[in-house]
Order: C-alpha cells, then sequence, then structure tokens
C-alpha cells in the first residue's frame, strides 16, 4: 500500500520554489529554435532543460554504483569506512546497500550501521575517465520534509575536508544549502532515454535538483508509490512527452501536479491541463508547458489531445495529471 498524504496545495516548480542555475557543462541541447538567452531568468546562467541528473566527481558525471565493486557507469566502488572508536577511519564497512533510501551496513564485527550512522563515512571510488580515485564523503543526513538523503562532498584525505566544500550534487536551488541525493536501490537510468531500468546491487544517486531525485521528493519515489509511479513523475518533471528522454521545457518553468495517489493536488485547479501522464510518457496533451512548443509529435505521429473535461479516471494507465502555471 503506497505512503498516502495529505492533498497538498502546491506549486511545484522545477528546480525549487525559485529559479535555479544548472552548472556550467549541465545543459542539454534547448529543443527551441529561439536563443536560448530569452529563457534565462539570471544573468550568467546555463540554462537548459530540467536534468536527469549531475551527481558527479570533479566534473565527470557519474550516478549508478555498483555495490559489489564492480566497475559501472564510470566508477568503481573500492571501499566504505567509518571512523574507529578513536576518531580514525578504520572500520571498514561490508553490504552497504540502500533500502527506501536509507544506507545500511555492518562493520567488520557484524555491528550494523544505517540512517545517520553513515554520516561522517568515506567511499573511495575509481573513475574511469579520470583513472583516479576520490574519496565522498557523507556530511548530512536528513528525512525531514521528503525521503531520506544523503549530502556527499569530494574530499581530500591526506589534507583532511575540502574548504569550500566541493558537493557532487548542485545545490537544489540557489542560496537553499541543499545539496543532497536521494539514494535508490537496484536502480538505474539511461542517460539518453530517461528510462529506469532494475539494476542488481546498484545505488542509484539522484541529486534533488534533478529528475530522478525531485520525482522522490514531489512524493513519487518507488517505496511511497511505485515503480511505474516514479518513472511517470521523471518523464513529468522534465516534461518528456514522448517518454524518450527530449524534454520539451526548460529549467525553472512552473507546474503543478495531481495524481491517483492523493499525494498531491491542484493549487488552482482553474489552471490549464498540459497533460495525462504516464511511465513512456505523455498519454495526451492540451496545453504544453512551454509557449514555444506548438504540436507535439512521437514517432510521428501527433499526441492525442487532452479535453477540457478529462479527468484521471478519463486516461487509461494515467497516473499523473499536471497543469501549467501555479
Amino acid at each position: 500500500m503506497p505512503l498516502l498524504r495529505p492533498v497538498l496545495a502546491f506549486t511545484a516548480i522545477l528546480f525549487g520554489p525559485l529559479a535555479g542555475c544548472a552548472l556550467e557543462g549541465d545543459a542539454e541541447p534547448s529543443p527551441f529554435e529561439t536563443p536560448a538567452d530569452t529563457f534565462r531568468p539570471c544573468p550568467g546562467c546555463t540554462w537548459g532543460p530540467p536534468l536527469l541528473n549531475s551527481h558527479g566527481l570533479n566534473g565527470v558525471e557519474v550516478s549508478a554504483l555498483d555495490t559489489n565493486g564492480a566497475a559501472h557507469d564510470g566508477w568503481q566502488l573500492l571501499e566504505v569506512v567509518i571512523p574507529g572508536d578513536l576518531g580514525t577511519y578504520t572500520r571498514v564497512l561490508h553490504d552497504v546497500h540502500a533500502e527506501d533510501g536509507v544506507l545500511y551496513g555492518l562493520d567488520e564485527w557484524g555491528t550494523p550501521i544505517s540512517a545517520e550512522g553513515f554520516v561522517g563515512s568515506r567511499w573511495t571510488v575509481a573513475v574511469e575517465a579520470t583513472g583516479e580515485k576520490e574519496v565522498m564523503q557523507i556530511v548530512d543526513y536528513t528525512n525531514v520534509d521528503g525521503p531520506s538523503r544523503y549530502t556527499f562532498i569530494v574530499t581530500d584525505v591526506a589534507n583532511g575536508v575540502t574548504d569550500p566544500k566541493i558537493y557532487t550534487c548542485p545545490e537544489q536551488e540557489p542560496g537553499s544549502g541543499d545539496y543532497a541525493a536521494v539514494l535508490f536501490a537496484d536502480l538505474d537510468v539511461k542517460a539518453d532515454s530517461g528510462t529506469h531500468v532494475e539494476r542488481a546491487n546498484t545505488i542509484y544517486f539522484g541529486c534533488t535538483h534533478a529528475a530522478v531525485g525531485k520525482a522522490a521528493m514531489w512524493g513519487y519515489s518507488p517505496w511511497d508509490t511505485d515503480d511505474e509511479t516514479h518513472q511517470t513523475a521523471s518523464r513529468a518533471v522534465r516534461a518528456d512527452y514522448c517518454g524518450v528522454g527530449q524534454s520539451y521545457t526548460v529549467a525553472g518553468t512552473k507546474v503543478q501536479l495531481a495524481d491517483i495517489f492523493g499525494i498531491n493536488g491542484f493549487g488552482d485547479p482553474n489552471a490549464y491541463t498540459e497533460a495525462f501522464w504516464g511511465p513512456e510518457g505523455a498519454l495526451c496533451i492540451k496545453v504544453p508547458r512551454h509557449v514555444e512548443v506548438q504540436d507535439v509529435a512521437c514517432a510521428g505521429s501527433p499526441v492525442p489531445f487532452c479535453s477540457v473535461e478529462d479527468d484521471l479516471k478519463d486516461w487509461k494507465g494515467a497516473l499523473i495529471w499536471s497543469k501549467v502555471g501555479q
């Protein structure tokens, strides 16, 4: 049974309540012909469509980490350690994995470690692109106002914690101080299509500022709902109407959601319907999220038109209903 929350009347805004800036190099090619500057609300920002993810180590994007130590997705887990009784990093953790966003493991004496017990832990990984070893350290854990999530920084073991901190995730929104990631068990996401796939012995690091992590922050994690709803929500975050990885919006565009679970509701029920969503993308479209988008064709065929009278029950397989604006 999915976890049900009170119906919320809120505006779900990509990149948070205020428009945020993607990091340099994160922007994807815009599907719009209008110059990118037209859509930049702050000078110097490199805007693009909402991102799938941007977890990275010193500029190298990585997301899905094999917990058994196999090389995957451009990196390889070598060791996880936490401080010993005297504060030194001597306790090696085994069977490190995630369940419902929470980390679990055993130290070398069989003592279970979980949740906030991982704060201070250091994760040594080998990065394929650079041939270097990097160390991530967990500096924060929270389960307040959303799913459990962890904040990682890249640290220099020889010189201590980097200052200023180099976070592995970009800030959720400027000034928020939130650089966290939601950790998904046995999940990988195809970077070209945005399709979620099951992969055993895997932790997917979903930054909360980007689609996969944001879908969980909005209440649509696999453990609060199910895998199909999480996939549906990550499509809706990016206005990926065709379900092929092509976003039809830009970062900072406002959207509000309702769903079959009663997790979220519309702040303005009179706003125009954008689309009804399933795991493969939009089942129908009425008003595209971005003003530059007129008609959307998927595999050469126009997406069906939503009627003004339609509700979630009118579209078989619809899990989420989106409306434009506030």
